[in-house]
């Protein structure tokens, strides 16, 4: 009997370690590819204290170093357990359905975006922000580019990959 009550607490123990593993795991994907990400902007010579939503560049590389960062620690841990990306469900099976049922969806997202955004400016318009200061970064059709190519890249691949990640962890 007490070779069970040891063996039940030794199990206790290995899951109560198992789940703060995956807890600092989270947190490190969570956190650590924006301060990478940050951490090279200082490094490449940005002030830290300057306004970042006034230099576009400074905003690509930030968003683009993050998401970086954080797909490769993803990449690492994953790498690290023998686990690959198809361990998250990235598969090439079914990837042209997929990209289809993307494609196929996205009126319906713009339909969406705009009607919460006009039922903003009329039902809470103190709440309606009047300006963006992200598209007063774009100028150019290089700026619209690089700003549709990384929101696509960190909206749908790094995102996805990050939630299947955390969901796995939990």
């Amino acid at each position: 009997m007490a070779s069970q009550d040891s063996g039940t607490r030794l199990g206790d123990i290995s899951r109560f370690l198992t789940a703060i593993k995956a807890l600092l795991e989270v947190a490190a994907v969570a956190l650590l590819g924006q301060l990478c990400a940050m951490a090279v902007l200082i490094w490449l010579g940005w002030d830290a204290r300057a306004d970042l939503l006034a230099d576009r560049e400074a905003v690509l590389l930030l968003v683009a170093g993050n998401a970086l960062f954080t797909m490769l620690l993803i990449l690492a841990l994953q790498g690290a357990q023998g686990r690959g990306l198809h361990h998250l469900g990235w598969t090439r099976r079914g990837w042209k359905l997929e990209a289809l049922l993307g494609v196929a969806t996205l009126p319906l997202l713009v339909l969406l975006v705009v009607s919460t955004t006009v039922l903003f400016h009329l039902l809470l318009p103190g709440w309606a922000s009047e300006d963006n200061p992200l598209l007063e970064l774009i100028r150019t059709r290089w700026d619209l580019f690089w700003f549709v190519l990384s929101g696509i890249f960190v909206g749908g691949v790094q995102e996805e990959i990050q939630r299947a990640f955390i969901l796995d962890r939990f």
